[in-house]
């Protein structure tokens, strides 16, 4: 073993030689583990600086999308600013008539020229 061969090339040696060995080795130690304390800082710190990075990259990429508007910011528009009664609306579209039609199992009713295309028993949509 590398113990083994180390004792015997050290065998030879005086105390003196081998006391001025030892200082030189401990200080080197030192000198490594200062080393190794340094990279550690360095690395916690490069990793903290890459944690700062993939999220300012995933960040813009949230924010990189053309902006959009929501149905329901559409639908809110059309009642606060335009003043629509949009319940009165659902009201209309969902008659008696057209409740029955839903009812009795019907995908697509139409009622004065403009079809109500259902779903599950939900108006997904209106085409003219």
């Amino acid at each position: 073993m590398m113990v083994d061969a180390m004792a015997k090339a050290l065998a030879d040696r005086s105390c003196l030689e081998l006391e001025d060995m030892i200082c030189r080795l401990t200080a080197q130690a030192e000198r490594v583990e200062r080393t190794l304390e340094e990279a550690k800082r360095d690395r916690e710190s490069l990793l903290r600086d890459l944690h700062v990075a993939r999220q300012a990259l995933a960040s813009r990429k949230r924010t990189a999308k053309e902006p959009a508007v929501s149905s329901h910011a559409l639908l809110r528009y059309v009642e606060r600013v335009l003043g629509i009664d949009v319940k009165a609306l659902e009201r209309t579209l969902l008659s008696q008539e057209v409740k029955e039609a839903i009812h009795a199992g019907a995908t697509r009713v139409t009622v004065n020229g403009v079809s109500l295309v259902v779903k599950d028993n939900v108006i997904v949509t209106v085409v003219d």
